[in-house]
């Protein structure tokens, strides 16, 4: 197996990383059609990837809703140390209004919700899936400052949309992947680790903005 520095961390992982989104949802549509895999077929994939010196593996909160998490929870085991492991939160969780999204309420729950799934202290590598533009960059990037300061997670990175921040490992949110363009500065109000590089910070209008939030909650 190769290995490739994440970031700036000092950190190696794999090239070949393990995806999980395959882990659970059984009959439950669109899961089902992706993989539904069970607990013992789970446990055969994470353990033919580890034998091959795979050591980063990647799931996200709203994979099988929740079950993704808890099946690899149960899968690790003994074998959590072996691994740097990645999630993500954004989606839907639940029915009340504010279950989804990226506001500092959401992102302590999402991540105490996943801690708990996946039977582990911390998150290696924390993933925004997705931009929300309802909520202040500056307001997301404190509170992702915040779970690494306490240790719940090692480092961040921003999602598909090209929305969040930087800074080490370890100290603050780390920006990995390839590059994006960067759009004004780091908003003011981030902790100092999130200030530490410059942060894609995307730019929409307000009446852009307010449209894009109310389809991204009716469709999450």
């Amino acid at each position: 197996m190769q290995y490739v520095q994440i970031g700036a961390t000092g950190v190696y992982v794999s090239r070949i990383p393990l995806g999980a989104m395959t882990f659970g949802g059984a009959g439950t549509p669109p899961w089902s059609l992706v993989g539904g895999l069970d607990e013992k077929a789970a446990d055969e994939l994470v353990g033919l990837a580890l034998d091959a010196g795979v050591n980063l593996i990647d799931t996200a909160d709203m994979y099988a809703a929740g079950e993704c998490e808890e099946i690899l929870g149960r899968v690790l085991g003994a074998r959590r140390g072996d691994v740097l492991l990645a999630t993500k939160l954004f989606a839907r969780m639940g029915t009340g209004p504010n279950d989804l999204g990226l506001s500092r309420l959401w992102v302590t729950r999402a991540l105490e919700d996943s801690l708990r799934r996946l039977r582990t202290d911390h998150i290696d590598l924390y993933q925004i899936h997705s931009f929300d533009p309802l909520t202040p960059v500056e307001e997301t990037l404190a509170a992702l400052d915040d779970a690494v300061r306490q240790g719940k997670v090692v480092g961040t990175e921003g999602g598909r949309d090209g929305d969040a921040g930087a800074g080490q490992a370890g100290s603050g949110p780390v920006r990995v992947g390839p590059p994006r363009p960067r759009a004004g500065r780091v908003p003011e109000g981030a902790g100092p680790s999130a200030r530490a590089r410059w942060c894609p910070v995307p730019t929409l209008a307000p009446g852009t903005a307010r449209a894009a939030g109310r389809a991204a909650r009716r469709l999450c």
